[in-house]
């Protein structure tokens, strides 16, 4: 490690720096010590609820190793920082961790792990604000998935289920099903009750 990195390491002061000597790390080709940063990161942030640091350190490896062409280790990175936060609650202040996860493991062709953290996501609803970007940003983005794959049954499930889907989507999304299985009275049904519900949440 640097010497001059040790004096901010000690003080938790590195953690404003981290940019910067993460990158002196890859640009000399220290990969073993950038990811051992990275990993502090990761542990650090945790304690101090800040995590943008560490999903920015991430995000550094990973592009690096898939421009590299080692897409597993870059794989590995992601992995590491969901087994950090494997005890920790979906909130307010990890949410952001459990977004960059999902959106980085669909990067890398992981549907299913990305899935995986979408329904976690979800399943905490209700200790969020019922506006939650990141909340909204993870049903919208497992609805993608379903229609994506075909998966009708599911995706109305969503659609009836989170309601701010629905209110937003609702005439797009659950009707959209619908129609696709050949339901236009209910695709009809669901134009309605998304109108309604928008106007009584000031939705134009």
């Amino acid at each position: 490690m640097l010497a001059e990195d040790d004096d901010w390491i000690s003080v938790g002061l590195w953690r404003f720096e981290l940019g910067n000597v993460l990158l002196k790390y890859v640009r000399a080709g220290r990969l073993a010590e950038a990811e051992d940063l990275y990993l502090k990161a990761v542990e650090d942030c945790k304690v101090y609820g800040d995590n943008s640091n560490a999903r920015n350190a991430a995000t550094a490896l990973e592009d690096l190793y898939v421009a590299q062409g080692r897409k597993p280790e870059a794989k590995a990175l992601v992995e590491r920082m969901e087994n950090a936060y494997a005890g920790v609650s979906v909130d307010a202040e990890s949410i952001g961790v459990f977004s960059w996860l999902a959106q980085h493991y669909l990067k890398l062709g992981d549907r299913y792990r990305a899935e995986a953290v979408l329904h976690r996501m979800l399943a905490a609803r209700g200790a969020l604000p019922a506006d939650n970007p990141a909340m909204a940003d993870a049903e919208a983005t497992l609805a993608g998935l379903y229609e994506g794959s075909g998966r009708w049954r599911e995706l109305e499930a969503l659609y009836l289920k989170e309601i701010e889907v629905f209110k937003s989507h609702g005439d797009k999304g659950l009707a959209a099903v619908y129609e696709e299985e050949g339901k236009g009275a209910d695709a009809a049904v669901a134009r309605r009750q998304a109108e309604a519900l928008r106007a009584q949440g000031g939705k134009s």
